[in-house]
């Protein structure tokens, strides 16, 4: 028969995990991916104990080398990042999770949106900083286990209006930004003009 206390502890990469107990064989822990996970069993003479696996981690205890009882260890990663970035209910059409910093443009007299981020993982801890300030950022704050990355939202503001408009790809005399109606005289209406226009940033 196996025997029920065997163990006296097990260490996560040398640090002894505080919810061990003798009578519980099986633990989920938490690792940020890409970490390298060393898996130890603290052991009592004359018992000893050898660790296989990947994911899970099995921990034999043995008595003479006979096992004598079980251990179990699963290995969840955990990604230090977003699924995406949320501006005013609508995903960045641009968003990839490694890139860190946005540029975000609104029109000229329009409130600052409001950030939402979709969390890679729920183990994360989220700190999310909406400005009220044009001239500032907006963060999402994304840490796990004492590590942390920042995506940053930039705000540039964009006028609304036009630099020119081209009529049959003749500009408007007098043309004026804050000017929204014009009478262009052209020589036939057999066939229906062409109007185009210019502005920075592009506008459509």
């Amino acid at each position: 028969n196996k025997l029920k206390i065997t163990l006296d502890g097990i260490k996560i990469n040398n640090v002894p995990m505080d919810i061990f107990r003798k009578d519980i064989n099986e633990y989920n822990i938490d690792i940020l991916s890409g970490d390298v996970v060393n898996v130890e069993p603290i052991v009592s003479t004359p018992f000893t104990a050898t660790v296989s696996g990947t994911n899970p981690r099995i921990i034999d205890v043995k008595w003479n080398d006979v096992v004598v009882n079980t251990y179990t260890v699963n290995i969840t990663n955990v990604e230090l990042n977003l699924s995406a970035i949320i501006i005013n209910n609508s995903p960045i059409s641009d968003f990839n999770s490694n890139t860190f910093n946005y540029v975000y443009n609104i029109a000229e007299g329009e409130s600052i949106p409001t950030i939402n981020g979709v969390y890679a993982s729920d183990k994360l801890d989220i700190e999310i900083f909406n400005t009220t300030d044009i001239s500032t950022k907006s963060y999402i704050k994304v840490g796990f286990d004492g590590r942390e990355v920042f995506y940053y939202i930039t705000y540039n503001v964009v006028s609304l209006s036009l630099s020119n408009i081209y009529v049959n790809g003749v500009a408007i005399d007098n043309f004026s930004p804050s000017i929204y109606e014009y009478n262009v005289s052209i020589a036939s209406m057999a066939i229906i003009p062409t109007v185009t226009f210019n502005s920075s940033p592009a506008l459509s």
